[in-house]
């Protein structure tokens, strides 16, 4: 059984302020990307944190990106959490990855 990490209801948008360690998660890697991955897909990072997927193709076009990502993936529990919570709630995680898109633009 699945116990949400966070309680999202239908009808909550994503407010970064809300949500600090998301904010903490989604700023150490965009630092991350910044200074050692060029030409990172975001996509890629996105699915893995809703998914738990990653595209076969994008880690044979990203392998650098797809090795960081799942090394990675212990200290993105929070926003992996959140993306999980708000399962139900189709505006409020197309506003947490616009969040994410936005803060790793590369």
């Amino acid at each position: 059984m699945y116990y949400p990490r966070y309680l999202v209801s239908e009808s909550d948008n994503f407010k970064a302020d809300n949500f600090p360690k998301v904010i903490e998660e989604v700023e150490a890697i965009s630092k991350l990307i910044e200074t050692t991955i060029s030409g990172f897909n975001i996509d890629m990072l996105i699915s893995f944190l809703k998914d738990h997927y990653m595209d076969a193709t994008w880690v044979k076009s990203y392998p650098q990106a797809a090795e960081m990502i799942s090394t990675m993936a212990s200290g993105l529990g929070n926003t992996e959490g959140l993306f999980k919570s708000s399962f139900g709630n189709r505006n409020f995680s197309s506003g947490l990855e616009d969040y994410i898109r936005e803060q790793c633009k590369t």
